[in-house]
């Protein structure tokens, strides 16, 4: 099953930095269950404040799990974070 995952960064902006080498790690490390993921920009284009992942899980505790393991979740880079089931409908890649 597909978990839709969104998370808004704390106002402190040195914390995804300091960590997103971490990040992107485990990201590459978990590649079969992330489907796809990206940040989240500001209204400038180029500004990350969150992010966006599309990720397969066996049901939503997993998925929670898997996020909460995320280096950014784990040093408090994510002030907020939301998980939903997700169907993909249209798939155009």
């Amino acid at each position: 099953m597909h978990f839709a995952v969104h998370c808004l960064d704390v106002p402190d902006r040195t914390i995804r930095q300091a960590h997103y080498p971490e990040h992107r790690a485990y990201l590459a490390s978990a590649a079969s269950m992330v489907v796809i993921a990206g940040p989240i920009l500001d209204e400038d284009g180029e500004t990350p404040i969150g992010s966006v992942l599309v990720v397969q899980a066996d049901d939503i505790g997993k998925a929670r799990e898997f996020v909460e393991g995320d280096p950014f979740a784990l040093n408090g880079a994510w002030e907020q974070i939301r998980i939903w089931p997700f169907r993909k409908s249209v798939d155009n890649r």
